[in-house]
C-alpha cells in the first residue's frame, strides 16, 4: 500500500496544493510502476513521446511561473518525472531547454532528483521518505500537502 497525499480540509479540491500533492504522489508511485511494467515488457514510449513534445511547446511558449508558486513547484516536480522517464538523448534537449528558460526550476529539479535517488521510490517506505523529503524540500508544509501512509494512516 503505497503512501497517498491530500490537501487540508479548508482548501478546494482543485487547490494548487492538491494539484502538487498529485504530481508529487504520481511522480514517485510512477517510478515503481514504469519499472514493474518494463520487466513485463511493456514500454510507456506512447505517454513519454506526448509528456516530450507538450514539455517542449510549454517550455517555448509559456510564461515561467514566479519562484515559489504552487506553479513553481509543478513544474520542477515536472521537470523530476522528465528527467527520470525520459530516454537520455531528448532528455538532454529538454534539460537544455530548462536550464535556458527556468534556470531556478532546473537547479532545484537536479536538487529533488538526488534526493529520490538517495532515498529511493521501490517499495512504500522508500515512497514515503521521498515524498516527505520533496515536500519538505519544495518549502511545503504537512498543513498545505498532506502525506498519508496508507498502511499505519499516520499523516506527515
Amino acid at each position: 500500500m503505497w503512501p497517498t497525499t491530500a490537501r487540508s480540509t479548508n482548501l478546494p479540491d482543485n487547490s494548487p496544493e492538491a494539484i502538487v500533492g498529485s504530481e508529487l504522489g504520481a511522480l514517485v508511485r510512477d517510478l515503481n510502476v514504469l519499472e514493474i511494467l518494463q520487466t513485463l515488457s511493456f514500454y510507456s514510449d506512447y505517454s513519454n513521446d506526448t509528456r516530450y513534445r507538450n514539455s517542449k511547446r510549454n517550455l517555448a511558449r509559456e510564461a515561467i511561473p514566479a519562484y515559489g508558486s504552487p506553479m513553481f513547484h509543478i513544474w520542477i516536480l515536472r521537470y523530476c518525472y522528465l528527467a527520470m522517464t525520459q530516454r537520455p538523448n531528448r532528455w538532454a534537449r529538454l534539460r537544455e531547454l530548462y536550464l535556458k528558460r527556468a534556470p531556478s526550476i532546473a537547479a532545484k529539479g537536479e536538487e529533488l532528483i538526488a534526493v529520490i535517488k538517495k532515498n529511493g521510490w521501490s517499495n512504500p517506505d522508500q515512497a514515503l521518505t521521498s515524498m516527505i523529503a520533496i515536500r519538505d524540500s519544495l518549502g511545503l508544509t504537512g498543513e498545505q500537502v498532506i502525506i498519508r501512509d496508507v498502511r499505519t494512516g499516520n499523516r506527515y
